[in-house]
């Protein structure tokens, strides 16, 4: 449900300021890259790091600053 509201949102967005369904597909795939190589990298850290603690703080400070 997340992705099609998403997917929605930047398609209005982008149609306000003139790009097209090119752009809006590029702009979906750098989203799903940028998500799948963050969570990656978060796994990683965690795994190797054993601090769930830590790694939960930053995570909700990072998508507070975000927001």
């Amino acid at each position: 449900m997340f992705y099609i509201v998403l997917g929605a949102s930047v398609g209005l967005i982008s149609d306000t300021y003139g790009y097209t369904s090119s752009n809006n597909s590029m702009f979906g795939a750098v989203v799903i890259f940028c998500g799948l190589s963050g969570s990656i990298i978060h796994a990683v850290i965690l795994d190797r790091g054993k601090k769930y603690k830590h790694q939960l703080i930053f995570i909700g400070n990072s998508n507070m600053t975000n927001v």
